[in-house]
């Protein structure tokens, strides 16, 4: 069972990193200003990424990581385009938030639950989680854009309430940790603005990834 997951993981991280590159492209070839990932970083990425949601998986089933796989894929996209070019596109966006909470009810190796309720639980994480952000996008001198407002509809269609509380907080904490470094390492100024969106990203993937094991870290997620 572990060699069929090694072979997944292989399979599924050659075709992941050539379609995001290849998407990614194409929403750069427009941008003057646009930054390209080198293909390592991001190979890197998808097969890191992968290989720990196996490994903190508590039981080996194939339905359940592929449907977690297409999740981080998607976040990996996202975030891929986010950081370099600087936008988040409203057309994978709209139609991933859709998606999610139409395959949100398939996966119910951790919410053993109906299918009413699951719908239920990835509408009201969406909910939330893009009325947080829309609050702070509301507020006096953010730095946060109207794409981070719809990602965090995402990332709460993908994670359901609770979880999408401890997703956003993932995020904020580890842009803000980065953000911090990258100043004191002089490659940022305090002034200049950094994409948001891949932190929000890796906080839900990161979600995601430790969703067998939440309920050990944080008991009231479930």
């Amino acid at each position: 069972m572990f060699a069929i997951y090694i072979f997944i993981i292989l399979c599924s991280v050659i075709l992941i990193a050539f379609t995001i590159q290849l998407i990614t492209n194409i929403y750069n070839v427009n941008k003057t200003n646009a930054s390209y990932s080198p293909p390592k970083i991001l190979f890197l990425t998808i097969l890191i990424s992968l290989i720990l949601l196996a490994f903190f998986s508590k039981e080996l089933n194939i339905k359940y990581f592929i449907i977690n796989s297409l999740y981080i894929s998607l976040l990996i996209l996202i975030a891929n385009i986010d950081a370099n070019s600087k936008i988040i596109p409203n057309k994978i966006v709209i139609i991933g938030t859709i998606l999610s909470v139409i395959i949100f009810t398939f996966n119910t190796d951790s919410i053993q639950d109906n299918s009413k309720s699951l719908i239920l639980e990835s509408l009201s994480g969406l909910s939330i989680g893009f009325g947080i952000m829309l609050i702070f996008y509301l507020l006096p001198f953010t730095r946060i854009g109207a794409g981070d407002v719809k990602l965090s509809a995402l990332m709460g269609a993908i994670s359901g309430f609770p979880k999408i509380l401890f997703a956003l907080s993932s995020g904020i904490i580890f842009a803000g940790i980065i953000s911090i470094f990258l100043v004191l390492s002089k490659r940022k100024s305090i002034n200049e603005d950094i994409a948001f969106g891949p932190y929000l990203c890796a906080g839900t993937a990161f979600i995601i990834i430790l969703e067998d094991n939440l309920s050990n870290i944080i008991p009231t997620l479930y």
